[in-house]
């Protein structure tokens, strides 16, 4: 006595039943649509990703979308009758089915706990870069000394008329540094707000700490860039007092 091929399960069965169908030992068919239920208990061992959830993880987001058009195929194919070429097709859905636990979502884990770890370095190593330019930048404009000006009478006036232009120069570029600084700060509050807010989970607030230590680099060599400014123009202002007081009478 067999079953009419026309009857069919609920709906919400039928994924599975293609899954019975599918493979032509009714021993093994049954198996393999217990385990299709039972291998759901398996995605906190095979899911080896570090972060749980696929808000942030793109490439699984796609493999889920994948398995869930698969899931779909296999519960029209379910309905069909058993012929060809729908025992094909539903052959084909379940290994796909399978292969999702088993294989893909491993390697896809393992692939973004990769390139999370490569872009955290390449972050870094920029972060690095930038520090040492700034820092650069500080040493250079440090460095540059006060030109020695002949303090013969008739070049006063043009000592002074340079010393001048050069120290507006530098308050321009004071004030511009200042600005960059009140900037940056008004920049990284939101990252500060963000992290006190009760809403904000670990792996969030890992990146933010990560962000907000970067942002710190940048503001320090930013605040050692005003310093040199400030510097050079106390040094212009001492050196324009002393070109007034060598000018001969």
């Amino acid at each position: 006595m067999q079953t009419p091929p026309a009857i069919v399960p609920e709906w919400y069965l039928l994924p599975f039943y293609a899954i019975l169908r599918s493979i032509p030992n009714k021993l093994l068919g049954v198996i393999a649509m217990l385990s299709a239920i039972l291998i759901l208990l398996a995605m906190p061992f095979t899911d080896l990703s570090r972060s749980r959830g696929i808000q942030f993880r793109p490439l699984s987001k796609i493999a889920f979308y994948i398995f869930i058009a698969n899931f779909l195929i296999l519960m029209v194919l379910g309905a069909k009758h058993v012929e060809s070429p729908y025992i094909e097709f539903g052959q084909i859905s379940t290994v796909i089915y399978f292969a999702h636990f088993l294989i893909i979502v491993p390697f896809i884990s393992l692939l973004e706990n990769s390139l999370v770890e490569l872009a955290v370095s390449v972050d870094a190593n920029r972060s690095s870069l930038n520090h040492r330019s700034y820092n650069k930048t500080v040493s250079l404009l440090g460095g540059v000394s006060i030109p020695s000006f002949n303090k013969i009478g008739s070049r006063g006036f043009h000592t002074t008329s340079v010393l001048l232009a050069t120290k507006r120069e530098l308050e321009d570029a004071w004030a511009k540094a200042d600005r960059d600084i009140r900037d940056h700060d008004a920049s990284t509050q939101p990252l500060f707000d963000r992290l006190r807010s009760a809403d904000c989970s670990d792996e969030e607030a890992n990146r933010i700490d990560g962000w907000i230590e970067e942002a710190s680099h940048q503001r320090i060599a930013l605040e050692d860039k005003r310093e040199a400014i400030y510097e050079r123009i106390e040094a212009l202002d001492k050196a324009n007092v002393e070109s007034e007081e060598n000018i001969p009478e």
